[in-house]
């Protein structure tokens, strides 16, 4: 999974985060994501991320985490390169489905995010997709399991298939997570919602996700976000997703941090 490299720095004897501007260029695709992520973003942020794809294309964002100060801290989605009109602001928690897709006119798109001077969160994380004009590449309509399913990186975001839709019946996916000897791995749920006792995420203290491994949680139902938090015991964690042959909800979205 590719991470782009946060830019910006804290203010110097001043309350607030100074953003440098993120700009993608000409790119497939790629993750967007609120300063200091997945820590909690700072007070008094103005950050702006503008997206364009190649000639042809046009922009698919779909948002895999959101939660902020529901008054005050917000993130704007403009259609354009800065200019262009509102596609919607976003705050408070993430609402999958189609409300957690959005799509530019033309090549590019553009982020604003703020927050005011007091109450943070953990912020927003998503995706962005180049897509053809009869949108018959879009990622999310693949019913397989994802294909990127192996998480080395210090943190990262695991969504279920078909994320932000309803995910299919009949899966049977892993995620694998293995970070730096030495550390442990959180996971925080951002969102997740399941048929109740039929589809199941099982979650691994180990690396293998087996019938001898360690079971930290079996979860089904409905979880808010920022419920509660995992831990492994080493640097390895497996979760095992499964769904029955019938009926299907949002799914799930998680966020790991190795601590």
């Amino acid at each position: 999974m590719h991470v782009p490299k946060q830019d910006g720095k804290l203010k110097s004897g001043k309350s607030g985060y100074d953003c440098a501007d993120k700009v993608f260029t000409d790119e497939l695709s790629g993750y967007v994501y609120s300063p200091l992520y997945p820590a909690s973003y700072p007070n008094s942020s103005d950050c702006l991320y503008i997206i364009s794809v190649p000639e042809g294309s046009t922009v698919l964002l779909t948002l895999y985490a959101l939660k902020t100060e529901p008054c005050c801290d917000k993130l704007d989605i403009y259609d354009g390169d800065g200019g262009g009109k509102l596609i919607k602001s976003l705050s408070n928690r993430l609402d999958p489905g189609a409300s957690a897709v959005f799509q530019s006119t033309g090549r590019f798109i553009t982020l604003n995010f703020t927050s005011d001077l007091q109450i943070d969160d953990h912020g927003f994380y998503a995706r962005f997709d180049a897509t053809p004009a009869d949108d018959s590449l879009n990622p999310s309509k693949s019913t397989d399991c994802p294909s990127a399913n192996q998480f080395f990186g210090s943190w990262g975001v695991l969504v279920s298939p078909t994320w932000p839709y309803h995910y299919p019946n009949m899966m049977d996916c892993y995620y694998h997570i293995d970070v730096v000897r030495g550390k442990k791995i959180e996971l925080r749920v951002n969102y997740f919602n399941t048929e109740t006792g039929a589809d199941v995420v099982m979650v691994y203290d180990d690396g293998l996700g087996g019938e001898t491994s360690p079971l930290l949680k079996n979860m089904s139902g409905r979880y808010d976000d920022g419920s509660f938090s995992l831990m492994s015991s080493g640097s390895a964690m497996t979760l095992r997703f499964i769904s029955d042959p019938q009926i299907t909800y949002d799914g799930f979205s998680f966020t790991y941090t190795a601590v």
